[in-house]
């Protein structure tokens, strides 16, 4: 007798270790680096993701590659449930098309992808070893204690204000995959019919909105600009940042600013723009037909010059392949020049080398359109990028190397040099239009909670010199 309690003793020592082992492979491990990062920026994130408990639990069950499938959908969607609160990425199908230029993108987003790898691979080796132990009545107790605590916060817990870019609050024990289906419900019906076009009107106003409906009625010398993460902040600030060009020695007239109501990502942002459209996915290059009544091509029928400039790769997001369908007939991007050196924000060409040749498309032109997409101000704004250091954030009450402070600093350099170089006479007359493309990403929500406005993005109007043109 006194064996069989003692037998009964040691098994149930064996049981409550095994336990806290389950609960240790299955929870704590799976959550805590995503839990620790959505803590640390401020982002929304349950406790307990409940796709690893149901991926621990296939495993244990013996279904080793099913397991290892589900896990790998957890990690998937864990990860784009933190990354879409901080960019406003909204169809499945653009997340795995972007992953594409991975190679060509900063050094550190190459070191984020990598990290996130190597931790899928750890964590499938260790749910691949543990996996052979076989399953519990505890580890059973624990599955359903979790299922029941899913079930209860499903029933009880309101999300319905929730949007990808803006999650209020989150159950402790959710489901990520099914709250990023949820979030993300129209793009990934959509998905999965072939009759959409790639192309509609798009929901939000540009600012050239005026000029696309009456591209006869536009300025006979135009230069666009859309600013990289320039997003609605304190009017003081952005009166600090416009300084320069409302000072420019050579006289600005006609001076307007003010916002638009816009979320999406860049790509969609020069659709905007350009043609006031949207796409229904990134992946401009394969497009053929929908781009032709874009303004570019509007005001080349009318005789203007129209060229496009950006300081990355024409490969990104293959710009190289649909901006002469837009309508520009020149182009350049970082691999079209020789530059003094190479930006570190985004790969890329430096917006203040650009400015140097901007003014060689006015000379001697009766009509243009110049379309610029700057680069340099995007996230995660590297302090390398700072050649001309024209912003005091201690002024302005924000804490020195935050990332609003660094990406102020930069577009605080781009308002410099662009006035520096407007003093040039080859920009007498020309009106010159700059407008965000989205609000900055911000890894810490509640920083960018304080310093910018939700949605919107700013945008400032004016014509270059003191006579009429």
């Amino acid at each position: 007798m006194e064996q069989v309690a003692l037998a009964e003793r040691e098994n149930q020592k064996f049981s409550g270790k095994r336990l806290l082992v389950d609960f240790l492979v299955m929870v704590v491990f799976p959550n805590l680096f995503f839990y620790l990062f959505a803590f640390h920026f401020s982002l929304s994130r349950p406790l307990v993701n409940f796709d690893y408990i149901i991926a621990a639990f296939v495993f244990l069950l013996g279904f080793r590659f099913f397991g290892s499938l589900l896990l790998l959908v957890a990690f998937f969607f864990d990860a784009i449930f933190l990354v879409g609160q901080v960019l406003p990425v909204f169809r499945f199908t653009d997340i795995f098309y972007m992953l594409g230029f991975v190679g060509i993108s900063s050094v550190l987003y190459q070191v984020i992808f990598v990290a996130a790898i190597v931790l899928l691979v750890v964590k499938i080796a260790v749910f691949m070893r543990y996996s052979r132990r076989g399953i519990e009545l505890s580890t059973m107790f624990l599955i359903n204690g979790f299922l029941i605590a899913y079930v209860f916060f499903l029933v009880t817990t309101d999300d319905g204000s929730n949007r990808m870019w803006r999650i209020k609050g989150i159950a402790p024990v959710a489901s990520l995959t099914v709250s990023n289906i949820d979030l993300r419900y129209d793009g990934f019906v959509q998905s999965f019919s072939h009759d959409t076009k790639p192309l509609e009107p798009s929901p939000y106003k540009g600012l050239t909105e005026g000029w696309l409906h009456s591209p006869d009625h536009a300025p006979d010398k135009i230069m666009l600009i859309v600013s990289e993460s320039w997003g609605v902040t304190d009017p003081r600030i952005t009166d600090s940042l416009l300084q320069p060009i409302r000072e420019l020695s050579t006289g600005v007239r006609g001076f307007e600013k003010g916002s638009l109501a816009f979320s999406g990502v860049t790509v969609e942002a020069e659709l905007r723009e350009l043609c006031g459209l949207t796409s229904k996915n990134f992946n401009l290059g394969g497009i053929e037909n929908g781009m032709e009544r874009c303004l570019p091509n509007e005001l080349r029928q009318n005789g203007y010059r129209t060229a496009g400039i950006h300081g990355a790769f024409g490969l990104m997001y293959d710009r190289a392949n649909w901006y002469p369908k837009v309508g520009f007939e020149e182009t350049m991007f970082f691999e079209n020049e020789e530059w003094p050196r190479r930006c570190y924000s985004f790969p890329g060409a430096c917006d203040f080398n650009i400015a140097d040749k901007i003014a060689r498309y006015y000379e001697n032109e009766d009509k243009v359109f110049l379309y610029w997409l700057t680069l340099n101000s995007h996230a995660f704004y590297d302090t390398r990028d700072i050649e001309f250091d024209v912003f005091d954030c201690n002024e302005h009450g924000i804490p020195v190397g935050s990332s609003t402070c660094r990406n102020l600093k930069l577009h605080a350099q781009f308002f410099f040099r662009l006035a520096e170089e407007l003093k040039s006479p080859a920009f007498e007359g020309v009106h010159v239009a700059i407008v965000g493309d989205h609000e900055p990403p911000i890894l810490d929500a509640e920083e960018k909670a304080r310093f910018y406005k939700e949605a919107v993005v700013p945008w400032v109007s004016f014509v270059v010199g003191n006579g009429a043109g």
